[in-house]
């Protein structure tokens, strides 16, 4: 089971637990939702999509915007991911693993 995810932090190196975080597939404008991560053991990384999407993302890629926002501070990031019906698990083909909201 393969997921794409990323890391917030600030500009210390102190990850972040989100006030909101949308990712919106730019192909298709479906969103994806997510439980918010546990603020203890995974404080910071967030899901943006999973192989349980894999059916609604194109063979070739699509583009995934994902908006975070923590405070006054706002991010947005364009991450690429392959999948498709024919594929057995989804790869990020391009987008940041950690992002600094400054």
């Amino acid at each position: 089971f393969r997921s794409v995810a990323v890391k917030y932090e600030d500009t210390q190196g102190r990850l972040l637990v989100l006030d909101s975080i949308k990712a919106v597939n730019l192909r298709t404008a479906e969103a994806y939702t997510y439980y918010p991560p546990d603020t203890i053991y995974a404080k910071g990384f967030y899901t943006i999509v999973t192989d349980n999407d894999r059916k609604k993302i194109s063979e070739r890629g699509d583009t995934i915007r994902v908006e975070a926002i923590k405070g006054n501070l706002r991010d947005i990031a364009n991450f690429v991911v392959a999948g498709g019906e024919c594929a057995c698990h989804i790869s990020k083909l391009s987008g940041p693993t950690k992002i600094v909201l400054q």
